[in-house]
């Protein structure tokens, strides 16, 4: 901050170290928001165009056991 005054030994510096600005980096908070918006937006996208088993739930995602393919597993 202005006014304060460091003292430093020669001996303990290291070595400079420059700021370096990632030119794909978002400029604003906004660019960042619709950035990750569409990245959402593709990810959603490639998740439900991939092939998934019928007999395999997602996560939480109640199944009816009458349905065929959803048969309970033996260790179950």
């Amino acid at each position: 901050t202005p006014g304060n005054v460091v003292r430093v030994h020669r001996q303990t510096i290291a070595k400079v170290v420059t700021e370096v600005v990632d030119a794909d980096a978002p400029r604003s908070v906004e660019e960042a928001m619709e950035r990750a918006n569409r990245e959402e937006a593709e990810r959603a996208a490639a998740s439900s165009s991939s092939t998934t088993t019928a007999s395999e739930p997602e996560f939480g995602e109640r199944i009816d056991p009458t349905q065929p393919g959803t048969a309970k597993k033996a260790d179950d």
